[in-house]
């Protein structure tokens, strides 16, 4: 689904300038919508695809991956000075949505 490019700067985004980092955001957003469009097609259609909705999940393991971000989070939090670090859990999470 993402070229090597975008694989690349998902890796190391500092590798890229600033222009080049909004542009392969945006590629990688609107990606991203049409996976969804199409994950949503998918899992209402298991009955006819014979495709089990955990076969789904299993392949995409948004499980796992929340598990991580909210383990790096923790991690952040835990790491910094509180009286200097007025961000919550909240507004990194809104952060991480809207990037």
């Amino acid at each position: 689904m993402l070229s090597r490019k975008e694989r690349e700067f998902l890796n190391n985004p500092g590798n890229f300038s600033s222009q080049q980092r909004r542009y392969l955001r945006w590629r990688i957003r609107k990606k991203l919508k049409i996976l969804a469009s199409d994950l949503k097609i998918m899992l209402s259609n298991c009955d006819v695809t014979g495709i089990r909705i955990q076969e789904i999940l299993d392949a995409i393991e948004i499980q796992d991956q929340k598990e991580q971000l909210q383990n790096s989070e923790t991690k952040v939090f835990e790491n910094s000075d509180t009286s200097e670090n007025t961000q919550t859990h909240d507004d990194v999470l809104h952060a991480l949505e809207n990037w």
